[in-house]
Formats: structure tokens, sequence, C-alpha cells
């Protein structure tokens, strides 16, 4: 019998897979006046894409999309 083995690929072997889009999120929520980290970035968006029945969402082009449906899984804090 022979042996089969996953191969991961490379950017599952990163600290995360779509590190470029939460940076990307963490940008835009500072454009607009907002601090955000990076894993309440992560969250709020794995929440989005959990909502559309998706594992992780292709982010949209326009800043504003990608803002508007971040800031409905976060609250603000003083």
């Amino acid at each position: 019998m022979r042996k089969l083995k996953f191969i991961k690929p490379e950017m599952v072997t990163a600290a995360f897979r779509w590190e470029d889009d939460v940076f990307r999120i963490v940008d835009i929520c500072y454009r607009r006046g907002y601090e955000i980290s990076t894993n309440d970035a992560r969250a709020a968006w794995e929440e989005y894409s959990d909502s559309l029945a998706g594992c992780w969402l292709t982010l949209s082009n326009s800043d504003e999309d990608v803002f508007q449906e971040v800031i409905r899984f976060c609250k603000e804090e003083e």
C-alpha cells in the first residue's frame, strides 16, 4: 500500500494565510480615524465571511465597502 501525505501550500505555513488582507483592513480603518488590532481585523473579517457562509471572502476593491463590513462587527471604545 502506498501512502499519500498532504503538502501544505507555502501560504499556509506563514503566520496567517491572508496577512496582506488583514494589514489592508488595519490601514483602511486607520485612514478613517480608527485603530484596530490585527487580531480584531482578522476576527471581524472572519465573522463577515462566516455570515455569508464563506471561509475568507476576498476583500472588495472599494476601501469604503471593506470598512463598512468590518465596522458592523466592531464596537467603538474610548
